[in-house]
């Protein structure tokens, strides 16, 4: 075996790297400039070179309101980056988002099978790239995450304890349910599920458990755990600046496989073990 991984610099190829690396399994994680899934050339001749008999891929355009009025870049990294890599015919895992489901039914948890309702120009191309997918009829599998964060910045845990240390009280979204995915749980749950372990292709869901928070619950909890005993607001996602629409509840079931950590114990481990 011997996996090409994309987009590892990221903060789940970052985490996929390392749990590699535990579990002694022969990777490659080239650079953008030495494998550019845009660049189908490129991609034909690294993979004639090196022979990776599979591919994950993290490599992703994930500036969700820059997309907006970058709609050509993000689809072509998106969905045209997939499109190069099925080319190659190499059994795929292709990581997606929540942000496929838009205006989902509140409260109620959506599973593997949901029809997608995607909205905004990140979103669609995430879920063009899985109409791809699906379509084209050979080893692949999908695995749609939410609300990752990992390493020290980033991701909405670093911002929120960054933000704890400038002000007195924090303003947080209680509109949007999802989520949070700790990137070390979910790369150690590929690994078991999906590279140790043969899977049947499809589409999975890999998002923590627990009964879904909202995003102000998350930072409560955050603060709590790092020990800031500073007040959280709530807010409306009608009052932010943001150019891209977010799913209002993104909450994803995850049916078909056994269970990541509790989104709690996830993000309490992450401040153990982060500088932040």
């Amino acid at each position: 075996m011997k996996i090409l991984l994309t987009g590892g610099s990221g903060i789940l190829g970052t985490a996929l790297r390392q749990s590699f690396l535990a579990h002694e399994i022969n990777f490659l994680a080239p650079a953008r400039a030495h494998f550019d899934i845009t660049n189908a050339p490129q991609i034909q001749k690294y993979i004639e070179a090196n022979q990776p008999t599979l591919i994950l891929n993290c490599a992703a355009y994930t500036e969700v309101d820059t997309a907006e009025n970058d709609a050509f870049i993000c689809q072509k990294i998106n969905t045209e980056g997939v499109k190069n890599l099925l080319v190659s015919g190499i059994p795929l895992i292709q990581i997606s988002t929540d942000y496929v489901f838009h205006n989902a039914p509140l409260g109620q948890l959506i599973g593997e099978d949901a029809s997608t309702n995607a909205k905004g120009v990140y979103a669609k191309s995430k879920e063009s790239a899985e109409k791809l997918i699906s379509a084209a009829n050979q080893n692949a599998w999908i695995i749609r995450t939410s609300g990752l964060f990992g390493g020290e910045s980033g991701h909405f845990c670093a911002s929120i304890l960054a933000a704890a240390e400038k002000k007195n009280e924090l303003k947080v979204v209680e509109d949007q349910w999802t989520f949070p995915t700790r990137a070390a749980d979910l790369s150690e749950w590929i690994v078991r599920n999906f590279v140790l372990s043969s899977a049947a292709q499809g589409i999975y869901h890999g998002v923590s458990s627990g009964e879904a928070p909202n995003w102000k619950q998350v930072a409560e909890w955050l603060l709590g755990c790092a020990k800031k005993n500073i007040p959280v607001a709530s807010c409306s996602s009608r009052i932010l600046s943001q150019s891209a629409a977010r799913p209002g509840w993104s909450a994803l079931a995850n049916i078909k496989m056994p269970q990541l950590p509790h989104w709690k114990d996830a993000v309490s481990e992450w401040v153990k073990q982060t500088k932040v």
